[in-house]
């Protein structure tokens, strides 16, 4: 019972009483609390976000609602607007058109997947790499698959994550010929072939959540593929 008293007392003091300290974000903060006879003190790292930010986030939550419920050419300004309970004259301060929002979002999840593999950039094994990535955008899992159906001049989040994949399949296909592994297929064309796997494996598992057996298929694909360089 003392932990969920503790967790609400903690929202509560981090809602109410943080910004009146005036600390910064990023920051931890100390409350001395006392629960029964114990004196406890309970520590947060404060994340504090600005009006601005705070609302920007909630168009953006509201659009990704309107997303799930219809294509992206029927949405409209008055549709995020209800959906966000804000005034057209709020959605405007912050973005000039949908597609402006669209480019925004689709902006911020290709660049985290690009950090994400930049941190793994030593990861030689391709299946293993898909299966990461999946899990990782996982927790965005519904806004990322609906993204990646929209296609407009403006933005389209699926060409950019092929397009970091492009450049991770080809450092990955030059790691296997250099040591010594040989294919009967093109360099431009594996890279292809990478690319279009990827993408459907990235959208089903997105839809459908990890599959053994699909996993095991790209482990299989990946050693027909390459084969060791025969001695004679």
């Amino acid at each position: 019972l003392v932990k969920p008293i503790m967790k609400t007392l903690l929202e509560f003091f981090t809602i109410h009483y943080i910004k009146k300290k005036k600390y910064q974000n990023g920051q931890e903060c100390y409350f001395n609390l006392k629960v029964g006879p114990k004196k406890v003190t309970l520590k947060k790292k404060v994340i504090l976000m600005s009006k601005f930010q705070e609302t920007d986030q909630t168009i953006q939550q509201a659009f990704f609602k309107v997303l799930a419920a219809e294509p992206f050419e029927t949405i409209t300004i008055n549709k995020i607007c209800s959906e966000a309970k804000i005034s057209r004259t709020t959605f405007y301060r912050h973005y000039m058109d949908k597609y402006a929002l669209l480019s925004k979002v689709n902006h911020a999840f290709s660049s985290a997947l690009a950090a994400y593999l930049q941190r793994r950039i030593h990861q030689t094994n391709i299946a293993d790499t898909l299966v990461l990535i999946a899990k990782y955008l996982s927790t965005n899992a519904k806004p990322i698959s609906d993204l990646l159906r929209v296609h407009t001049p403006e933005s389209d989040l699926s060409a950019s994550f092929q397009k970091i994949f492009h450049a991770k399949f080809a450092r990955y296909i030059d790691y296997e010929l250099s040591k010594g592994a040989v294919t009967a297929f093109p360099v431009a064309y594996l890279i292809e072939l990478y690319l279009a796997i990827a993408m459907v494996f990235l959208s089903y598992s997105l839809k459908k959540g990890l599959d053994v057996a699909v996993v095991q298929s790209l482990n299989d694909f990946q050693k027909q593929i390459f084969t060791e360089k025969s001695e004679n």
